[in-house]
C-alpha cells in the first residue's frame, strides 16, 4: 500500500512537471510601429529603435515574432521591438 502511494505521488509529480513545461506564455513585448523607408532592414530598424546595450539579434528575433517575417519593403508598416 505504501509503495503504491509513493508510485502515485511520483506519477502525479511527473505529470505536473510535463504540463508546466508545456504551457506557453503570451508574448508581451513593447514595440513601436514604424513605416520602413527605402534601404531599411529589420536589423537597421531594430538597431535604430534600441540603445547600444541591446543585443540586436534578440531584437530581430522579437521582430520576426511580431511581424511574422524579417523581410520588409519600403513603406511597409512594421512593429519594432523596444527592449
Amino acid at each position: 500500500m505504501k509503495k503504491m502511494l509513493v508510485v502515485l505521488v511520483l506519477v502525479l509529480s511527473i505529470a505536473y512537471l510535463v504540463m508546466a513545461v508545456g504551457t506557453t506564455r503570451s508574448m508581451e513585448i513593447e514595440y513601436i510601429e514604424v513605416v520602413a523607408r527605402p534601404g531599411d532592414t529589420a536589423w537597421t530598424l531594430c538597431r535604430r529603435a534600441n540603445d547600444a546595450s541591446v543585443d540586436v539579434r534578440k531584437a530581430v528575433w522579437y521582430f520576426k515574432q511580431l511581424n511574422g517575417t524579417t523581410d520588409i519593403r519600403a513603406w511597409d508598416t512594421v512593429q519594432v521591438p523596444v527592449l
